[in-house]
């Protein structure tokens, strides 16, 4: 099985670090990482790892051309690179040479072996979660022959995909003429409403899942993994053995999303004795309800505002950029 990520540019230093955990943990032939072309120097000669240019993994889509059909669909340019990636991953099925992938999300990593197959069956990871825009969605995708197919939501890390069912959803999307464009992203943007452009309109994982949940239900089973999504905020930004080993005692999975940001202070309660007297999910629950969180979350708005600011500040247009930059 082949492990395929989606990474931008800044992540490319972080997946060179974390290579070593997906071999380790995950059952995987190769790691695939599709992104910018400025990447494929810096994993030249990296050992059973791909470079894939996302510019040239399907035909005909590129970055510019999904922003521009996000912004004329009433999104926000910033908002294209999230559609973008997930259609690369849609993608890569028409690319793989194995009958299955798995796709991994860039910020996260396996804190020990994961078995992705149950019984000969691939299994669905899923949490608790609900987002009706993307089932408005995949009715229009599908022409209203397809709906919420589960009570489970299974928007999580990963996903395990069956090459040929991949295929065959893409070519079923292609096939529907209810929907504007010639391939695959391009109707499936067609059909997400204006408003749920601006934010999360469709979901690659959720539709595939609803796919194979109506149309091949038994291929796939379902089972939950423990995962987390602070790691930023309670390991910081650096693993080492002794946090690998207290994280994997409670977790399957820990990710480091980039909304997080890490507690100032880990030091006071993250240490030798905190690993042999205290479980990960008895610090996170602590540190939750604690006063180191309140001030914590103090200090990051600060942050949030000064990062914003410069956000402006990078886009400003002609002399008004110039203007602030100067002071």
């Amino acid at each position: 099985m082949e492990l395929v990520i989606c990474s931008a540019p800044e992540h490319f230093q972080m997946l060179k670090k974390n290579k070593k955990y997906y071999f380790k943990y995950l059952p995987i032939s190769k790691m695939v990482i599709i992104g910018n072309a400025c990447g494929r120097q810096i994993f030249q000669g990296d050992e059973r790892t791909e470079f894939v240019d996302e510019e040239k993994l399907y035909s005909g889509m590129t970055k510019q051309r999904v922003r521009d059909l996000v912004v004329a669909g009433g999104g926000h340019f910033t908002r294209s690179n999230w559609y973008f990636q997930q259609f690369l991953k849609m993608a890569y099925a028409l690319k793989c040479q194995e009958e299955s992938y798995l796709i991994w999300d860039a910020d996260t990593i396996p804190l020990r072996k994961i078995d992705f197959f149950q019984d000969g069956k691939p299994q669905f990871s899923y949490c608790e979660e609900y987002f009706p825009d993307y089932y408005n969605t995949i009715e229009k995708i599908f022409d209203g022959r397809m709906k919420k197919a589960s009570d489970k939501c299974f928007i999580v890390e990963h996903m395990v995909i069956l090459k040929s069912y991949m295929e065959e959803m893409l070519q079923r999307i292609c096939e529907n003429d209810k929907l504007e464009g010639k391939y695959f992203y391009e109707k499936i943007l067609s059909a997400v409403d204006r408003e749920a452009m601006k934010g999360s309109g469709f979901s690659e994982f959720e539709t595939f899942a609803t796919y194979m949940l109506t149309e091949h239900a038994g291929v796939y089973g379902m089972r939950k993994l423990k995962a987390c999504r602070y790691g930023l905020v309670i390991v910081g930004t650096e693993m080492d053995k002794a946090k690998e080993e207290w994280l994997s005692r409670d977790l399957d999975t820990i990710s480091f999303e980039h909304f997080c940001r890490p507690s100032l202070f880990r030091s006071k309660w993250l240490n030798e004795a905190t690993y042999q007297s205290k479980s990960f999910t008895e610090i996170y629950k602590w540190y939750f309800e604690s006063n180191y969180y309140k001030i914590d979350q103090h200090i990051w708005s600060v942050f949030e505002k000064i990062d914003r600011i410069k956000y402006l500040i990078k886009r400003a247009p002609g002399k008004l950029k110039e203007t602030l930059e100067k002071g």
